[in-house]
C-alpha cells in the first residue's frame, strides 16, 4: 500500500457515525393505540360543496394490516383488525381534525384506513357502502404507524370521490 495512503488512512478523523454503536432498528413487537383524525383534500371539498353536498358527515371505515392491502383493497381473507364509525366529523377546515377516535390494542406496524365519508348524509345502516361522489381512502394514502406501547396520532386522508 503506498505510504500516503496510509498515513491518510492513519489520519482520517473518525465521526460520531464510526464511533456509535449499532443501533437497533428491529421492530418493537406488541400493541399500541392509534388516535385517528381525518382530512380531506382541499380540491374534493371544494368540488363536494360545490354539489351541495356537506363536508359535515359520517365515517365508515375498517383498519387492515397494511400487509394485506393493495392499491385495490384489502386481499381476499383480510380480517378487519378494527370498524371505525364516526358519527360527526367536521371537515370544512382542510386541515387534520382534532383526535376524533382512539382505537385501543392494534398489533405494532403499519396499519391502512379504508373507508368512506358520508357527503350526503344518505347512507343505508345495512349496507354501508359509499354512494357516487362520496370522499373516500386511497389505501397507500392511508397507512399509519402504530407503535407499541403508546398512543400514536395518525390522519385519515380523504383523496379521492368515489366514482
Amino acid at each position: 500500500m503506498p505510504l500516503a495512503l496510509l498515513i491518510t488512512l492513519a489520519c482520517a478523523e473518525k465521526t460520531p457515525e464510526d464511533t456509535a454503536p449499532p443501533v437497533d432498528t428491529a421492530p418493537v413487537e406488541g400493541f399500541g393505540d392509534l388516535a385517528l383524525r381525518m382530512q380531506i383534500d382541499d380540491d374534493y371539498g371544494e368540488a363536494i360543496l360545490a354539489d351541495g353536498e356537506s363536508l359535515v358527515g359520517t365515517f365508515r371505515g375498517s383498519l387492515y394490516l397494511s400487509e394485506q392491502v393493495t392499491g385495490a383493497g384489502p386481499d381476499e381473507g383480510a380480517e378487519a383488525l378494527a370498524s371505525l364509525f364516526i358519527e360527526t366529523v367536521d371537515l370544512s377546515s382542510y386541515e387534520p381534525t382534532d383526535v376524533l377516535l382512539t382505537v385501543e390494542g392494534l398489533p405494532s406496524g403499519y396499519v391502512t384506513a379504508l373507508g368512506f365519508f358520508d357527503s350526503d348524509n344518505n347512507v343505508d345502516p345495512d349496507n354501508a357502502d359509499p354512494d357516487t361522489g362520496d370522499p373516500v381512502t386511497l389505501p397507500f394514502d392511508n397507512e399509519l404507524l402504530v407503535v407499541a406501547n403508546t398512543v400514536t396520532e395518525g390522519v385519515i386522508f380523504l383523496g379521492f370521490r368515489n366514482p
